[in-house]
């Protein structure tokens, strides 16, 4: 979890609003109940301020009930500034219930007696439409005057209105105007409102140290407010050095006022372990009485914990409730969440990809990159929405550009595949490089390969395994993955498999389906590690059950061998199928070795041509070569050595070894293809030199007979001799035959 600068602004204080700049509703859908400031009330006669001071003083250190006692008979007088004080108090209902109708009468009565701050009240109340029918042009014509007449809460209000464009055209130079008039009268809130704009540069030049100033005025005068956005600017160190202990002693300041964003914020550093003594348990609490009061940060946090299980008993049903409770304040960080559970079946609710959908919709909608992201996902595979890659692409494309790196890795992969966009390696590129810049281990993996492939740049394997050693060292899987097979494969470094496996066995045990086949590889060959194929048959099995194809393949291949398990060619036909089902087409031409052997399924000639075809179909030179031997012995078709050539012939070309010396034979035969001694030498060579033991036994033959070459069985020795020793038998018979 970070700490997100949105916490800086909760408690709105007495003009009832924060910056847009944190994030503040431009309209809230309820009037927002705040605690008060110590700043003075403006605009009131002297003699009125006079009478009232007692009032004034309850009311500014908390004391609804004693001053609504001393406010109520003088307001009766018809004491304006207590008239003012009391509707005040009826609107955000401080010592009596929230009464819109009560605050609009006695504002009224005090604007009458040409009270500024009463203008200030009626605005509001015009403006959110409590008591009133909502009319914004009327609510601002009671800022203006009430501006003019000198009030601060009135000066800060409008500057609000200014700063977001709230019924007049968007001035952030006139916002700051305004406020600086209400801060030079020392109201708090508009210094902090002022200081967010002096932070962020908006309607004045950027100016974090003038920021602090401001921000320390308000903590000082006891500002929650204030307190909270100086502490932020000690938690970032921005203006000054990082102090995240001020930072607390700041946000604890705030929080002992009952101000849920200091609650909030103390509540990260405790969670965090900044400035504080790490304490996730104090940190909950102290989310708790934030999200009690309605903070959706808070609540989203709350969550959190309730999720991970931390400082708190794991709980999702909890964890999905305060989710939804922020999600239904409009927290796009909220809504994500409860796409989230909803996309998973998580928190006591079943799996649903539509109400995911909708859910991510709301935040997308809202601009949230997370929920852009997350729509974008469901758009790409098609879940609860009909599938769109162009959507997709677009809504990554909107996510990226406000910087989100998930997303611009996710943008990478459209251009990279041409999903959605045209395709462009060199757009993949930069937009992983965008990704990677930031730390996103996924777009430093991404890069890697990029840089691997030489995809939209010049290969360069040491750029590549730099990227991926990057993202490795954050724990990333897939880049563990990668980085075993650079240094399996020794791609710009020497070949090592023991450190290949020991990066798979990091990948494998974080679940990477991927890792956990190589490592079982590794195993079953003694690559690396110690041979052991009991430990080999659990990676694939781990990788197998989470759908893997080519783990499902494996497994087959070991239970029909029984390495380490007693053989089982059923099951093994019962794997090759699960893998052969998704494409896979080595456990095609292998579960079509069982039904042209009949072992583990009844003996079909035909079922195994048609599995030996699709693995053909789909470019795998084993396939082709299959094809080839059930035409060339008419099994499950008609004999034809013609075909069986043709289908030898793609294979061969693919580099297939046991093609080219099929091939061969036929050339050295003439069946289906016109006889060409010469010609099958050639291709008995190339497959001998792939030291594959028929092509090395047929070159001794060859040898021995004076075929195609000249007679010498000293050479013919030689070759039989490594044949046997790449284990074929029929070499074997041959040096008998010599004597050798």
């Amino acid at each position: 979890m970070n700490s997100f600068r949105s916490a800086v602004v909760v408690t709105v204080l007495l003009a009832g609003q924060g910056s847009a700049l944190q994030g503040s509703p431009a309209l809230p859908s309820v009037l927002p109940v705040s605690a008060p400031a110590p700043a003075p009330v403006s605009g009131a006669p002297a003699s009125g301020l006079s009478s009232a001071d007692s009032g004034v003083a309850a009311y500014l250190r908390g004391d609804f009930v004693g001053a609504l006692a001393i406010f109520t008979p003088r307001a009766e007088m018809g004491e304006p500034v207590a008239q003012f004080y009391l509707g005040r108090m009826a609107m955000f209902g401080e010592g009596m219930a929230q009464d819109a109708a009560l605050a609009l009468s006695w504002c009224g009565k005090a604007q009458a007696q040409g009270n500024a701050d009463a203008s200030y009240c009626l605005g509001r109340l015009y403006v959110y439409g409590l008591g009133v029918a909502v009319d914004v042009p009327r609510g601002v014509q009671l800022m203006q005057a009430a501006a003019e007449g000198g009030s601060a809460y009135g000066q800060d209000f409008l500057g609000y209105m200014y700063e977001n464009g709230f019924g007049v055209k968007a001035d952030p130079s006139r916002a700051a105007a305004l406020y600086g008039q209400a801060a030079t009268q020392g109201y708090a809130t508009a210094q902090v409102d002022l200081g967010l704009l002096y932070e962020y540069g908006y309607g004045v030049k950027k100016d974090v140290v003038r920021a602090r100033e401001l921000y320390l005025q308000a903590a000082d005068a006891g500002s929650a407010y204030g307190q909270v956005s100086l502490g932020y600017l000690y938690e970032a160190g921005l203006g000054v050095k990082a102090d995240p202990a001020r930072a607390a002693d700041l946000y604890g300041r705030a929080a002992a006022q009952g101000d849920a964003s200091g609650q909030v914020s103390l509540g990260y550093l405790y969670e965090a372990g900044l400035g504080v003594p790490k304490d996730e348990g104090r940190a909950v609490s102290l989310y708790r009485q934030a999200a009690d009061q309605g903070d959706a940060r808070a609540q989203v946090s709350l969550g959190v914990m309730y999720e991970t299980g931390r400082g708190v008993g794991r709980d999702d049903v909890a964890a999905l409730q305060w989710y939804r409770r922020a999600a239904d304040q409009g927290s796009a960080r909220g809504q994500v969440y409860v796409g989230d559970f909803y996309r998973a079946g998580q928190g006591g609710v079943k799996a649903d990809d539509v109400q995911a959908a909708a859910w991510y919709q709301k935040a997308a909608d809202q601009g949230d990159a997370a929920g852009q992201l997350s729509l974008g996902l469901i758009y790409e595979l098609g879940r609860g929405v009909t599938q769109s890659d162009s959507r997709a692409a677009g809504l990554y494309r909107a996510a990226a550009e406000q910087g989100n790196a998930t997303a611009q890795s996710y943008l990478g992969d459209a251009y990279r595949e041409g999903t959605g966009v045209k395709q462009d390696n060199v757009q993949a590129l930069q937009w992983y490089r965008r990704a990677a810049d930031q730390g996103s281990a996924r777009g430093q993996d991404r890069l890697g390969q990029m840089y691997s492939e030489g995809l939209g740049v010049r290969k360069d394997e040491a750029q590549a395994l730099l990227w991926y050693q990057q993202a490795a060292d954050q724990g990333y899987a897939a880049a563990q993955y990668d980085l075993g097979l650079v240094y399996e494969n020794g791609e710009g470094v020497k070949a090592d498999a023991a450190r290949a496996a020991t990066w798979y066995r990091k990948a494998a045990d974080q679940g990477n389906a991927r890792a956990q086949v190589a490592l079982g590889y590794l195993y079953f060959y003694g690559d690396g590690v110690r041979e052991d194929n009991a430990e080999a048959l659990k990676w694939f099995r781990l990788a197998a059950d989470q759908g893997n194809a080519r783990a499902q393949n494996a497994v087959g291949y070991v239970y029909e061998g029984g390495y380490g398990v007693k053989a089982d060619t059923r099951a093994a036909a019962d794997w090759y199928r699960r893998a052969a089902d998704q494409g896979n087409t080595s456990a095609m031409n292998h579960l079509g070795d069982l039904y042209e052997a009949g072992q583990g399924v009844k003996r079909d000639y035909a079922q195994a041509l048609a599995l030996y075809r699709r693995a053909a179909d789909a470019g795998s030179p084993t396939g082709q070569d299959n094809v080839g031997y059930m035409y060339e012995h008419g099994e499950g078709v008609k004999r034809d050595d013609a075909v069986a050539a043709s289908w030898y012939r793609k294979a061969a070309d693919a580099g297939s070894a046991a093609a080219r010396t099929h091939l061969g034979v036929l050339y050295l035969q003439g069946r289906g293809v016109k006889k060409d001694p010469k010609a099958a030498l050639t291709l008995f060579q190339k497959a001998a030199a792939q030291e594959y033991g028929p092509a090395q036994t047929q070159l001794g033959r060859m040898f021995r007979s004076g075929t195609g070459v000249k007679k010498d069985l000293k050479v013919a020795a030689e070759w039989f001799r490594k044949a046997a020793a790449n284990g074929d038998d029929a070499a074997r018979a041959e040096l008998k035959t010599l004597g050798k």
